[in-house]
Parts: C-alpha cells; structure tokens; sequence
C-alpha cells in the first residue's frame, strides 16, 4: 500500500490511490504529502485523507506553508555574522589542537552550538524553529567532518559517556516536530541541506537513524545519493569482524534507559565512542529504509555489496524483502572473486557467531513508533532476541526454494542451481 505513496512522490503517478493508503502506512509520510498538498490545493483532500487522525499533520502543514526563501536568509545571514564576528575578534579556528576534545560531553562536541539551543528553539515561531534546525545541522556537520578526518581510528574518537543536554537533537519533546519539520526543509532548501550535511550531521544525532530515515523516505530525490553515502562510512569504519554493528562490544545498551552506558566490565569493554554511535545509527537507517520502503531494499543491498560491507543486513534483505535467494547468491559468489570471498567468508564467520540484532523487518511499526520500540525500554524485543542468525534464514529459504524447484520441474532446472550453490556453501564450511 505505500507503493501508492512512492509511486505518487517520486514517480508523479496519480493522487488518487493515496486516499485509500491506510493511517498506520501514511504515518510514515505525513511532511511529504502535507507538502504536496500546500503545493496543489486541489489534490489536498485526496492526499490529507489517510493523515486525519495524525496529530503531526498540523504541524506539518504549518511547516509546509512557510516562506522559505526567508528561512535561508535567515541561515545565511547568521552565518555570514559569526563569519565576520569571528574574524573581527581574532578567533581562530584550533582544529589541529592538541586538546582532548573527545574528553568533552556530547553536549559540547559542537562548539558553535549555544547550549540553550532548546530554550530557543521552544520560544521560536514556526519560520524560526526551521532556521534554528537548519543552522544547527549545517554547523554539527562542518564540526563532525572536521573531527572525523584528523583520523580514520576509531581509537581517535573515544568520548566520555552518551550525552546530549542542551541540543535540539537530543530533547525528546522536539523529535515530533523535527521529524515533521526537516523533511520539508530538505525539501524547501537543497541547496543547505545536502545528503553528505544531513548524513555527517544526523549520524552523530541521538536519534539520528530515525530522522534521517524519515528525511530519506520523504524525500526521493536524495534516496540512492544518501544511500551511497551511507554505506561508504559503513565501509570505511565498519570493521570486518563487527558481527553486531547495532549493539558492538564497544557499548552496551540498558533495558532501562535510552542512553549507552559504559560497561560495568571495564576490562572487557571501553567507554562509548562517538564512532560506534554513528555505525549503529548508520546500520539503523538502513533497516528503517527497508522496513518502511520495500522499494528501496535492492538499492541499499546493492550499495552495501559494491563496497563489501554489512553482511548481514545484506542477508536479511535477500531473504526477508527481495527472495532471490539462488540468483543472488549464486551472482555473488561465481561471478566476482571480491565478493565471493566476503560473502563466503561472512557466512560461515556468522555460522560460528550468530547475529541476533536483526528484527523481522514486517514485524517493524512505522517510524513514529521507533524512538520507542529501538531506542527506549523496549529497544531489544525478546522475539529479537531470541531469534535464529541469519545465515539460518538464508539456509532455509534456499531450501525451500529446492523443494519448490524439485516438484515443479524435477532434477533439472533451477535445481541444478541449487546443487551447484550447495556444494560451494558446503565446501566453504
């Protein structure tokens, strides 16, 4: 039913099915279609029709009916003034300092962030919360670049425990209104809010998975650039034996609180680092894509393969959304060495090691519900928990597939297939 959505967003498809998109489907989509109707008044009541009952539709549409050609002059102009005050004072920019930045709260990792950032943002008008989220995402992801290529270690970016006073991004009475807002300011503003400033600025966002997700969703101009963005900080800090990117050794996550706690085993496992945050939030939105658009599934597998990295969210796709199981495995592991050897040698290292963190993606609610369900008491459900690796998953639907083959066409065929990729999965172990 969302594919009516999709296909009206990004294809230009008539309104018409929208309207019959059910409340929980649209929920994920309320920025784009409250925008599309401000755009064209006479397909707002075919567009609005599912968002009825939805408490952010007002909202979005007061953020959809804004003037934003005066929300980017109001960005720009501060930031020419903190250009020229800085340049007046003499303040000068100490990026290759030997301070222990990593040492600081969260909270003061952005140093050009006021830390009554939520004090504004709560007494601003509507045209003025839009230019404080916009300003305050460019400036976290100018300060995340810099931070993030004085080295590609993630021993370099060890900071203390998880925290994020004093910032929009980390107060949960204004996540309903960003989400309804920063769709529409991507949309409204591109030009200051490209992929590569939403990823290094909403990675380092405590719940940075779901509002980029939403962002993406909302957006299909920007899907496969931000995808392709996504992954190539998957590749670059996503080690090969991370077998649980969403919740690594690195940290551990408390049933009781949605803040990452240091372990109580200190010899065993480090403080949390700013690095290990943005994996998992990265590894997130992928799931998040895939729940909530189907269609996105092949590009975001698709880029993950290209650069060999995630594995595991690679099989997941693959047998949960795509159920390709014979032709793509057998396209990975027999017709390029690269991704033979990755693909091969993440199974059977998952074989040993199973990987639990994978929810079934049609189980998942839509993305108003995950700031709940993934990041507060019940971030890890028991029926995750408790839930077979994926490599089981693969091995299963391979199977039958098999059996389906066998009894329609016999010992030829896909079959034939089937035994060839056996003997090679076998081999490998």
């Amino acid at each position: 039913m969302a594919e009516r959505i999709t296909n009206f967003l990004k294809y230009g498809a008539s309104p018409s099915p929208v309207k019959s998109v059910s409340h929980s489907e649209a929920d994920d989509f309320v920025p784009s279609l409250a925008l599309a109707a401000t755009d064209d008044p006479s397909i707002a009541p075919l567009l609005l029709f599912p968002l009825v009952s939805n408490p952010r539709t007002p909202k979005a549409m007061a953020y959809a009916l804004l003037d934003y050609d005066e929300v980017r002059r109001l960005v720009l102009s501060e930031e020419r003034q903190e250009t020229e005050n800085a340049h007046l004072s003499g303040v000068r920019q100490d990026e290759d300092s030997n301070e222990d930045w990593w040492q600081r709260d969260w909270g003061l990792l952005h140093r050009h962030c006021s830390v009554d950032e939520c004090l504004t943002f709560e007494a601003a008008d509507e045209i003025n919360r839009a230019k404080i989220v916009i300003s305050s995402l460019r400036k976290s992801a100018s300060e995340f670049y810099t931070r993030l290529n004085l080295g590609t270690d993630a021993e370099s970016l060890w900071i203390k425990k998880y925290k994020v006073e004093g910032r929009i991004w980390s107060n949960e009475a204004f996540i309903s209104d960003i989400l309804s807002l920063l769709p529409i300011a991507v949309s409204r503003c591109p030009d200051l809010l490209e992929p590569d400033i939403l990823v290094r600025g909403l990675l380092t966002a405590k719940w940075g998975a779901t509002l980029l997700a939403a962002t993406i969703i909302n957006n299909p101009f920007i899907q496969q650039t931000t995808i392709v963005l996504l992954a190539d900080f998957l590749s670059r800090f996503l080690k090969k034996n991370d077998r649980d990117p969403l919740y690594p050794d690195v940290c551990s996550f408390s049933e009781n609180t949605a803040s990452y706690q240091a372990s109580k085993d200190a010899s065993k496992h480090k403080i949390s680092s700013l690095i290990s945050h943005c994996i998992q939030q990265a590894c997130w939105v992928f799931v998040l894509l895939c729940r909530s658009v189907p269609e996105l599934a092949f590009t975001c597998r698709e880029a993950l393969v290209k650069r060999c990295t995630f594995p595991d969210m690679v099989m997941h796709i693959t047998v949960e959304l795509l159920h390709d199981e014979l032709e793509f495995f057998s396209r990975l592991i027999f017709s390029n060495k690269k991704t033979s050897e990755w693909i091969l040698s993440s199974m059977c290292l998952a074989s040993r090691e199973p990987v639990h963190f994978l929810p079934r993606l049609q189980q998942m609610k839509n993305l108003s519900n995950q700031l709940e369900e993934y990041f507060g008491s019940a971030a890890v459900p028991a029926s995750v928990k408790d839930m077979e690796g994926v490599v089981q998953h693969v091995r299963r639907a391979l199977i039958t597939d098999a059996e389906v083959a066998f009894n329609e066409q016999g010992w030829r065929g896909r079959l034939h297939g089937h035994l060839r990729l056996y003997c090679v999965l076998t081999c490998a172990g």
